[in-house]
């Protein structure tokens, strides 16, 4: 697992760090540690710019370089290799262009929450990097109280059986979870109703039909869990509001991590989340593993 973390020197980014490194990929992960100063170094532009333009750019420059470092010394601890990159301009764009050019598997970040609401906002870079990147995406939640409950334990995959969702029970699958872990497979079954009848949003058929469909797919995933002695379960829930019944089934299982799939048009002009998984995203009460198949 190739992994570029975003580390501005804040809590929230040590969070980050923190929360990656007990992710039971099953491999030591490769780390690339990334900074963005809002400036280029300017000295070779001689006398166009300013001794006291030059010295504000050093010094910004010369705390990235700093915060990489202690952020490299940390996670060497428990990374199979640790890399920084000082990028230069606006930092959503800079991490992307980066996770793109490094060929990661995801960009990892965490999320700046505000206390006292409901649901935390994320800040506009996290938001930025998850609609645009063109790998999958950890937007890191900050730990409530206990900080020895800040482990990805206790897992939600949201499953609406499109490709990219199957993809992301794939990964999981894959890892080296275990009987410590706890999966819950929910699928928001989105329903309209028609002369008393409900119907399945998703393939016009019965409700009952469709209902019958998914939960045997979620339950095969299960099978596959439960080999490895992970306590994994399915759900199929009938819903108006996909969004809000995954949300609302995190709160409840107490999740630690929801993962779930994510599609967009690709090139940077614009890689858009769909409208789930940007409103899970954003309102998320946990962490949130965004995967995004390349093409």
């Amino acid at each position: 697992m190739k992994l570029l973390i975003a580390s501005d020197g804040s809590t929230c980014a040590e969070h980050a760090e923190q929360f990656v490194s007990r992710m039971p990929f099953g491999e030591k992960a490769h780390v690339i540690l990334a900074n963005v100063c809002p400036s280029a170094d300017l000295h070779s532009l001689g006398r166009e710019v300013t001794p006291e333009v030059n010295r504000l750019v050093d010094e910004c420059r010369a705390k990235g370089n700093e915060i990489l470092e202690a952020a490299k010394g940390r996670c060497q601890e428990w990374a199979g290799s640790v890399s920084t990159l000082l990028l230069d301009g606006h930092p959503a764009r800079e991490l992307v262009l980066a996770a793109e050019q490094q060929g990661v598997d995801a960009v990892v970040l965490g999320a700046r929450g505000v206390s006292g609401i409901r649901r935390f906002l994320l800040g506009s870079v996290s938001e930025n990097v998850a609609k645009h990147a063109k790998c999958s995406v950890l937007v890191v939640r900050p730990p409530q109280g206990d900080d020895s409950r800040f482990h990805p334990e206790r897992i939600l995959l949201a499953h609406d059986t499109s490709d990219v969702s199957t993809a992301v029970v794939h990964r999981f699958q894959e890892m080296d979870l275990s009987r410590e872990h706890s999966v819950l497979l929910v699928h928001a079954l989105e329903v309209f109703r028609h002369f008393g009848q409900e119907y399945s949003a998703e393939s016009g058929q019965d409700i009952e039909w469709q209902e019958r469909t998914v939960e045997k797919l979620l339950h095969d995933a299960c099978d596959t869990f439960s080999k490895k002695s992970v306590k994994a379960s399915a759900v199929v829930l009938r819903s108006q509001h996909a969004a809000e019944t995954i949300l609302d089934k995190a709160d409840e299982f107490h999740a630690d991590l929801i993962a779930l799939g994510s599609t967009g048009r690709s090139g940077w002009e614009r890689m858009l989340i769909g409208s789930v998984s940007a409103q899970v995203l954003r309102h998320a009460p946990c962490s949130v593993w965004l995967e995004r198949v390349r093409r």
